[in-house]
């Protein structure tokens, strides 16, 4: 019997703590102590001794090491009857998360290290063995057990502490490791030595994708460390660029300018990492004017063509002149980035070529080479960086808008699966826009609509976290049809009450008009109000066709269909509708079709019948399109949508508190003084609350829960 027989599982955890401790504690608590102890069975003994007499169990479970009777027995009745050379042994190998007989070698100058994990584990001693990449043994001490021997390295002092963890650190770059190696640089004190490691790899990193890591090293340093660390600095922005944070990254490059002025100047390779991180910027935040303006000036003035700096650049002037309808001009851009792709191994840059160039493919109605484009870069990721890397996530985020306009749903859940939060993150915009929009129109097809609902939620949540008003439109836009589709005409006027009035302008870019033109027409058809569209429509379709957005007008063109017959003329109706079938089957557009209604399926049956010499030209996607119709789900089993605050509903009274209070924008610590509560207890309501809500931060629960 291993340690691994003996420990209890969640049912077991909850019937011991609750026949102990009663309704002191609820279930999710249990369950998290019971994690936290990892089911050991003398811990959660000790456990409901300790709480007794203790209301805080969410502290008591974050320091259990230290607690009382169980700090007595791992010290008394385990470390102490151990050898010295043993006791010795754990402690300088507690820091590790994962632990490798080569890096217990190097830190405690053995070679024997192998077989003595080996027997710990034989031996019970809190220590299991974990699956690695490659064949190699690792290990991990339990939590509880690692934390009290970290407690012990602490007692030899700090200057010994500081010691391991740089050893760790040398060891670590030694083998190439260099976010390791880093990290534990700064944990032993040796500040200078971990911002030279991110200096030297941190643009390596940007290029791979691995940007969610750089955020989180690139936070520690300060404006005078960015001057001596440029490079380090940059990857910084590059990150926060993708991240969202527009405003912090102008902030921070007016800043950095400032102090470069007085005195340090910048090589030219680094000047032009800042001039693209700019550009990059402008165009996250979706203001292509000044995309254009600066880049269509500074790209040819890019020092070197195959520079991960150019290729980005490249890509973002390509992007904003697709969007003001130059598609000529954005194909000899994205050439510009081919050329420099050859020259590089930049994953995430490939991913973003692959992006622009589908994009461009879905405007020209050629959806076929749009999937097999994105298939091929998406392969590619996968083989380079791994099937959720970043890369591999842009790929995915244009792969599954394709396929679900092929009516290959499975195949876009496939391409979603495991990679929606990454591109949310860390993702352009666009790409987040297109992989939370097809995930939540396929749970509506699933008829589930609650998901569908919570994924826009948390999209537009992410969308005002980035200050990103046209997003955030648009999730709201489909929020309002997605309401109206299950009947719920009251959330889906209230939905629309609340969507901020476009601008007047002669002309909008094509995110624009998808947001301000397609959606509210085709919301307004949906619901029967017609007034006025007509003319709009034609007007629109032929502001389309000039620009060469054909997917553009095709949408518009059977939008327009739907519109005529909702107005009574049913053979202008019928002849709208069959030039989008001569124009959208060919390509393989399906959904564009089946996602308007009866109304739009009802033209469709009636052109299909129709004997049209022009119609049986493509007889064969016509019955394709037929055989979507007659298997679509009949009727829907789904219940009106939950609005935002009814989400409340599942939260508990202190919960719900905490969160109002958070939304003032107060801290845990902040929180905790309010309600007389320690800080670790509000962190662990908290994390209660996103669990039940299915949201992964503050602002998505303050937001999804507000009345």
């Amino acid at each position: 019997m291993t340690g691994t027989n003996l420990k209890f599982d969640d049912t077991e955890v909850c019937a011991m703590l609750g026949s102990r401790l009663g309704a002191r504690i609820s279930t999710d608590e249990a369950i998290r102590l019971g994690e936290r102890l990892d089911g050991w069975a003398a811990g959660l003994q000790f456990a409901c001794l300790a709480l007794q007499n203790k209301a805080d169990i969410a502290g008591f479970a974050n320091h259990a090491a230290a607690q009382g009777a169980m700090a007595d027995y791992l010290r008394d009745d385990v470390f102490n009857r151990l050898p010295e050379d043993l006791r010795d042994f754990l402690r300088h190998i507690s820091i590790f998360p994962v632990l490798t007989a080569d890096l217990c070698d190097a830190i405690t100058n053995r070679q024997d290290s192998a077989a003595v994990l080996a027997r710990l584990e034989d031996a019970g001693l809190f220590l299991s063995r974990v699956e690695l990449d490659r064949d190699v043994a690792g290990y991990r001490f339990h939590d509880v057990f690692g934390e009290f021997l970290r407690g012990q390295l602490a007692l030899l002092g700090a200057g010994h502490v500081a010691t391991v963890h740089r050893a760790a650190s040398a060891w670590y770059a030694g083998q190439g490791r260099w976010l390791d190696a880093i990290e534990f640089a700064m944990r032993g004190g040796d500040r200078d030595n971990a911002l030279r490691l991110l200096e030297s790899v941190a643009m390596d990193y940007v290029g791979w994708g691995d940007l969610e890591t750089l955020l989180v090293w690139s936070n520690r340093m300060t404006i005078e460390e960015a001057v001596r660390y440029p490079h380090a600095l940059a990857s910084w922005l590059w990150a926060k660029v993708f991240a969202g944070h527009h405003r912090l990254v102008t902030e921070t490059l007016v800043q950095f300018n400032t102090r470069l002025a007085e005195g340090q100047g910048l090589t030219p390779l680094l000047q032009d990492n800042f001039a693209s991180i700019e550009i990059l910027n402008d165009g996250a935040a979706d203001r292509f004017d000044d995309v254009l303006a600066k880049g269509e000036k500074a790209l040819p003035a890019m020092r070197r063509l195959n520079s991960f700096e150019t290729t980005a650049m490249a890509l973002v002037v390509a992007s904003a002149q697709i969007s003001y309808g130059s598609l000529q001009e954005a194909r000899r851009t994205l050439d510009i980035s081919r050329r420099s792709l050859q020259l590089s191994d930049r994953s995430v840059n490939h991913a973003y070529l692959q992006v622009v160039d589908g994009i461009i493919a879905m405007t020209e109605l050629r959806l076929n080479d749009a999937i097999a484009g994105h298939q091929l870069a998406l392969g590619n990721a996968i083989a380079e960086r791994g099937p959720y890397s970043h890369a591999a996530g842009l790929c995915a985020s244009g792969l599954c808008e394709a396929l679900y306009e092929a009516n290959r749903i499975a195949d876009a859940e496939q391409a979603i699966e495991g990679r929606i939060q990454t591109v949310t993150k860390v993702g352009w915009s666009e790409c987040a826009l297109n992989i939370n929009l097809t995930a939540a129109r396929i749970a509506a097809l699933r008829q589930d609509h609650a998901l569908a609902n919570k994924i826009l939620a948390e999209a537009q949540a992410m969308s005002a976290q980035r200050d990103l008003p046209r997003m955030i439109a648009t999730f709201q836009w489909e929020q309002a049809h997605l309401a109206l589709s299950v009947g719920d005409e009251q959330l889906s006027n209230h939905i629309i009450s609340q969507i901020a009035p476009a601008p007047p302008t002669d002309f909008m870019t094509y995110v624009e008009a998808v947001t301000r033109d397609i959606l509210p027409i085709r919301l307004a058809l949906a619901r029967g109000e017609c007034d006025g569209l007509s003319p709009r429509l034609v007007r629109l379709m032929a502001q389309a066709k000039n620009m060469g957005f054909r997917r553009r007008w095709l949408k518009l063109c059977i939008l327009h269909a739907v519109c005529l017959a909702n107005l009574g003329r049913p053979e202008a109706a019928l002849n709208e509708m069959i030039s989008a079938l001569r124009a959208g089957l060919p390509a393989g557009f399906i959904r564009s079709f089946l996602d308007e209604g009866e109304v739009a399926i009802g033209l469709v049956r009636q052109a299909g019948n129709r004997p049209d010499i022009s119609m049986r030209s493509f007889s064969s996607q016509m019955e394709r399109l037929q055989a979507a119709i007659d298997n679509r789900p009949e009727g829907s089993s789904a219940q009106p949508l939950a609005s935002q605050g009814s989400m409340r509903k599942l939260l508990t009274a202190r919960e719900v508190e905490i969160i109002d209070i958070a939304a003032r924008g107060l801290t845990n610590g902040e929180i905790g003084e309010c309600l007389a509560l320690s800080e670790p207890t509000v962190k662990w309501h908290m994390q209660k609350a996103f669990r039940k809500l299915g949201v992964g931060n503050r602002t998505e629960a303050i937001f999804i829960t507000r009345e």
